[in-house]
This record gives C-alpha cells, structure tokens and sequence, in this order.
C-alpha cells in the first residue's frame, strides 16, 4: 500500500469529518517495517506553551505506535524557533526503544524563539541527522508547523534539497493563518500537506493515519 497517498487522504479527511475519525490500530501489520522518521518541529513564541506541549503529545502518539529498534523504526528529532535548538536535538541512533523516546520526546523544552527558522531547522536536519539514516531504508521527514518562516526562499530550497535525497516530506500546519504556499513548498507534493485548525485536533489525523496506512486492518 502507498503510505503517502492513504496518509494524504486520511488526514485531509480529518480535517473536514472531525466527529467521525478513522478507527485506532495498532499497526499490527506495518509497525515493525525499517523506517526512519525525522521530526521538524516548530518551537517559536506564536505558538504558546500548552500547544507545544499538544505537538509533543501528537508526535510521541505517533512513533509509540510502531517498534522502535535498531532494526526497525529509528526516530529523529529536532525543534526550532529564532534558531535551531540543537540542544535538544537527537539523532535516530540516539534512542533505540519507545519508552526511552517516548521520554525523551515529553522533556523536550519549549523555548519560544520569536522568529521561525524553519529552513534552518531543514538544514540541520539534512546535514546532521540524515547522514545517520540506514541505507536502503525508507525515510519520511514531518514538519510540523504553525506558521510562515521568516525565510521563505530559504525554506523553500531546503525542503527542495531534502527531497532530492529521496526524503518522503509531509507537512502539517496547524492554525488559520498558516501559509499554504509554504506548506507546499515544503511538502514532496499536494497529497503530503495538512491543516488542522488548532493543535488539540492533530490525534484526530493520527487515528485516521494509522488506520488508512495500514489498509484499515
């Protein structure tokens, strides 16, 4: 089954059919597939403590429902705001089962930069932290977002030089004023943008991703 396009579908899906979400799985059938997740994840001042903290809730929802293991699911990790928090930055080889990454992705600190550097944070990303990735392994990028960079031409080149290495890139923005030419710019095509309206809704998408990516089984 092609993850991108169910993942698409799903989540565009969750955003106009709230009350009606896809049934949750497990994954039983997919979780344990080699796959390297990177996370892009947007720590700037707009965005406010309490919806930082349903961001880390959504993507520690996510990477808990597959094996994480040296020879499955390897999970990256970095956040931004004025600049890259490389502080809080990890790598996929950093963390090697999901209770140790699910804590680690909790203490994440949300530093609420005032600019939003999301073509840095790319950057980082595809200097520092893919160069780690397995070989021959599949390798999906998620930016999740609730705003427009500062540097638009810059994020623009850097989410084109990661698809370029045959990254797989989705983006998720989250609010009404996001950009979504950005979002475009960002993502390997239409099908891999979402919207939600506010941060709170992002489990809605997860339940209707894992369901549809894994066949509805």
């Amino acid at each position: 089954m092609n993850f991108a396009l169910i993942a698409a579908i799903c989540l565009v899906a969750a955003t106009s059919v709230l009350s009606a979400p896809c049934p949750s799985t497990e994954i039983q059938d997919c979780k344990d597939n080699p796959l390297e997740i990177a996370l892009v994840i947007d720590g700037s001042a707009s965005i406010w403590q309490n919806n930082f903290t349903e961001g880390l809730w959504f993507v520690q929802n996510l990477v808990n429902r597959f094996s994480i293991s040296p020879n499955a699911v390897r999970v990256s990790l970095v956040t931004y705001g004025d600049r890259v928090y490389t502080e809080d930055a990890f790598d996929f080889d950093t963390y090697s089962d999901n209770a140790g990454l699910k804590a680690a992705i909790g203490n994440v600190p949300y530093r609420g930069g005032n600019r939003t550097e999301t073509g840095a944070a790319i950057a980082y990303m595809l200097d520092t932290q893919l160069p780690k990735a397995r070989p021959n392994v599949r390798k999906v990028a998620v930016v999740l977002t609730d705003g427009n960079s500062q540097k638009e031409q810059v994020t623009k080149n850097e989410a084109l030089r990661a698809r370029k290495t045959g990254l797989e890139v989705f983006a998720i923005g989250v609010g009404k004023d996001i950009s979504d030419q950005e979002l475009h710019n960002i993502a390997s095509d239409s099908t891999h943008v979402f919207t939600v309206i506010r941060y709170n809704l992002l489990d809605d998408i997860l339940n209707r991703l894992l369901f549809e990516a894994c066949g509805g089984k």
